[in-house]
């Protein structure tokens, strides 16, 4: 495919997406543009969500700047920080508290050759030594056709992350209760 072959990131798929879904699009713009997203026309998505449709190489040429390992990073980041963002949102809607119950990490090592691995960790390993989610692929192979394919590898890495969250933690705790009866 070459990089006139865009994706087309359209109106009409927008508007064909669920609430959830359209307010996941604008947590990612916000993170790729530092906004919301305004007006949904084909041109203001197709420039918004640009770095994550397919291209001939690990980005499309007008994404690339001075340093390609920071760009790479960021076609990543935008994807899986805000999936992070909303897997802490949630728990801590259910009453658990930054610091003191969680504190997740987005780890994102960048490749132009070879895989880049994105990891979600815990910022406290001596008392929560866990990860969280680990996902790799190479950065050609990291596009989405539609907009619904953005949204949903979004919702799909933080129900993974909250998942993996709430079983690691009820494991832990319970073995803390085990050695503490053991004392």
């Amino acid at each position: 495919m070459s990089d006139d072959d865009v994706d087309p990131y359209t109106n009409a798929q927008y508007s064909s997406l669920t609430p959830e879904e359209q307010e996941v699009l604008h947590q990612v713009a916000i993170h790729l543009t530092g906004e919301r997203i305004t007006t949904t026309d084909d041109e203001t998505l197709q420039s918004t969500f640009n770095i994550l449709r397919s291209c001939e190489g690990c980005m499309p040429d007008e994404e690339i700047g001075e340093d390609l390992l920071a760009d790479i990073r960021r076609k990543f980041s935008c994807v899986y920080y805000t999936a992070t963002d909303r897997a802490e949102t949630q728990l801590k809607t259910g009453g658990l508290r930054f610091y003191d119950d969680l504190t997740f990490c987005l780890v994102i090592d960048p490749c132009y050759e070879n895989s880049t691995h994105v990891a979600v960790v815990d910022l406290r390993p001596d008392v929560r030594p866990f990860c969280y989610f680990h996902e790799y692929t190479k950065a050609w192979h990291f596009s989405f056709a539609t907009l619904k394919d953005i949204a949903q590898e979004v919702l799909r890495t933080e129900e993974i992350i909250v998942a993996t969250f709430q079983r690691l933690r009820k494991l832990h705790l319970s073995e803390g209760e085990n050695s503490e009866r053991s004392d």
